[in-house]
């Protein structure tokens, strides 16, 4: 199994999307219950997702990733793997539910990486993960915090700052990570920083992009660094 692996990892470091999704899902049938087989099944529906331009693929593709990744923290929850893509595809189905289930998720999310980031602290996307959770929340309008506030009493809250501290510390872990950069650089705005933001967006706009989604988010970098 090692070697099948270090075969799809391989795959989906190259931007091999649709090859990696193929041989993930066949080995995911004759393996259901491998956790290690899972969350990479996992991350995979979420690659493959973020390929279509078509809502209802997306998702389709972002559900199926979560149901794995569920299944992969009851079939072992000390794993940090399996709790990464839970908050990963359960923050993309986001884009395709009310207000109110996507303030209800957030807590969800928020532990979920948090989790993640306990059992592997060196693990750059977790990290980010963590930091964009924060810029959302900080970033919340008042219609949905009050809705927060009704739901739960105590909404979830955050800052610019913490945002930031997570996400430099994710672009120690990850030197060339595009969603990353482009989140600094986005903290960056809101926090009135332009300089600072510019210099992230740059950074973004000359990282290596293999895929289609990453050669879109180098293009939308440029264009915000642009607009500065």
């Amino acid at each position: 199994m090692d070697d099948f692996f270090a075969e799809v990892d391989k795959l989906h470091k190259d931007g091999a999307i649709q090859e990696c999704y193929d041989k993930l899902q066949a080995k995911l049938a004759e393996n259901p219950d491998n956790v290690d087989v899972m969350w990479r099944a996992a991350r995979s529906c979420y690659m493959q997702a973020q390929e279509k331009t078509d809502k209802a693929d997306k998702e389709a593709l972002f559900r199926k990733g979560l149901e794995i990744a569920e299944n992969a923290v009851k079939a072992d929850p000390t794993k940090g793997q399996p709790h990464k893509w839970v908050g990963i595809c359960l923050s993309k189905i986001g884009d395709f539910i009310s207000t109110k289930e996507k303030i209800g998720n957030a807590y969800i999310i928020r532990d979920s990486f948090q989790k993640a980031v306990e059992v592997d602290e060196k693990d750059a996307t977790s990290t980010h993960c963590l930091g964009m959770w924060c810029y959302n929340v900080a970033n919340i309008g008042w219609v949905e915090r009050n809705l927060a506030k009704a739901l739960f009493g105590t909404p979830p809250t955050s800052t610019y700052e913490e945002a930031e501290k997570y996400l430099l510390k994710a672009a120690e872990l990850e030197s060339n990570f595009i969603d990353n950069a482009i989140g600094l650089g986005d903290v960056y705005v809101a926090m009135k920083r332009k300089d600072d933001a510019k210099e992230w967006y740059n950074k973004a706009a000359a990282m290596n992009a293999n895929t289609d989604n990453e050669k879109r988010q180098v293009a939308s970098a440029a264009e915000k660094a642009a607009k500065i």
